[in-house]
């Protein structure tokens, strides 16, 4: 079945009262909105006040060949023109492509039928949308490129101040500190850094993202151990939401030391369960637990990661 386009608004452009009666009539009928006129210059009036999608104009106006009025029409219109449908009696080679050649989207010869105007209409009216569909898209990429690169260029730019105060760091860490609290500052000071990175990281990556790139996993021996240990002070250190919540960690002991994934995905997705897990539990406990389990298992994959989720307990589950 052929596609049907919305309804739309029509203005219908014709000084034969007769022939006008019959394809306003005709066009009502399909649902249209329907708008008339008998010259060129009260069509012009028409589409500086209204929002006009399509017009059949008549070539043969009193005031103005069709090939002079359809550019005018075009100009007169706010935003997008309509889509000009030029009507004739005359099949001439020369008429029809003066009326194209001014911007007219198809030309038709007189006498006019019901499913001939409904075909045209729904076309060009089709022709339109798919347009405006296309423009929609370019302009989409074009924002999502501008993204990408504004995107990118913030990761980089954190890199500076990252740079600056891993060097700080490096420097305090090989200062003898007496103070037990100078040298927890110095900790937290630490995971700060990490956090930095992982949000670098999370920026870059949305970058790739956005313009195309497949985002490939940096493989690295990764201690999850110290990952859930980073997490635990992160979130009782930063999280705004914690409140009067417990907080429980289990890493089973069967867990290797090390093993091979992307740290730094395996924290983002570890910090992302206990925050939204931290949002939705009023009063009670969360409790994150790294367990081995058997593949066949599976409910879910993420990456080297599986997840499960519990009314307030967040379970990760590594595979070995």
């Amino acid at each position: 079945m052929a596609a049907r386009a919305l309804p739309g608004v029509v203005l219908v452009i014709e000084d034969d009262p007769i022939q006008l009666s019959h394809a306003q009539s005709t066009v009502k009928q399909l649902g249209h909105t329907v708008l008339t006129a008998v010259s060129g210059e009260e069509a012009l009036s028409i589409v500086r006040t209204r929002k006009v999608d399509v017009v059949l104009m008549d070539v043969f106006l009193p005031d103005m060949h069709g090939s002079e009025l359809c550019p005018r029409l075009l100009d007169a219109a706010e935003g997008e023109g309509p889509s000009v449908i030029a009507v004739s009696v005359s099949n001439d080679a020369e008429n029809i492509s003066k009326c194209l050649r001014s911007g007219a989207v198809d030309y038709v010869v007189k006498p006019l039928g019901e499913v001939e105007i409904r075909l045209r209409i729904d076309n060009a009216l089709l022709r339109r949308d798919m347009q405006a569909a296309n423009a929609a898209h370019v302009e989409s990429k074009t924002r999502l490129k501008t993204l990408s690169v504004y995107t990118n260029g913030i990761a980089h730019d954190m890199g500076t101040p990252l740079a600056a105060l891993s060097m700080a760091l490096q420097l305090l860490d090989e200062t003898e500190l007496q103070r037990l609290d100078q040298r927890e500052l110095i900790a937290d000071m630490h995971v700060a850094e990490e956090m930095l990175r992982l949000i670098t990281r999370k920026a870059l990556d949305h970058s790739k993202y956005v313009s195309g790139v497949e985002l490939v996993p940096n493989m690295a021996r990764t201690d999850l151990r110290e990952i859930v240990a980073k997490s635990e002070k992160v979130m009782k250190r930063y999280s705004p939401s914690l409140k009067d919540i417990d907080l429980h960690f289990h890493v089973d002991n069967n867990i290797a030391p090390v093993i091979l994934t992307d740290g730094t995905w395996v924290w983002e997705i570890i910090i992302n369960l206990l925050s939204n897990a931290i949002k939705f539990c009023i009063h009670g406990s969360v409790n994150l637990s790294l367990d081995v389990v058997e593949r066949e298992e599976s409910v879910g994959m993420a990456g080297d990661l599986e997840i499960f989720y519990y009314k307030s307990q967040t379970r990760v589950l590594a595979f070995l």
